[in-house]
């Protein structure tokens, strides 16, 4: 291998190993009985049921409509 070819391929691989930006991580997902436990719905909640109740929860917890839960 000539020089140039091996200094290429050393900063390639400083690049890929140190410099290169990572994606964050991301934060796990919650499971579906806890988010409806949250939202106070059944676990067989139609989608029409599941989004009413999110929209009360979220104007509830909103800070210029209702006041947070302790």
């Amino acid at each position: 291998m000539t020089k140039a070819l091996l200094a290429a391929l050393i900063i390639a691989a400083v690049y890929y190993l140190f410099l290169k930006p990572r994606p964050k991580p991301r934060a796990p997902r919650m499971p579906q009985d806890e988010a409806r436990a949250i939202l106070g719905v059944s676990a067989n909640a139609d989608e029409e049921a599941i989004r009413s109740a999110h929209r009360r929860l979220v104007s509830a917890v909103h800070p210029d409509k209702g006041v947070r839960p302790n």
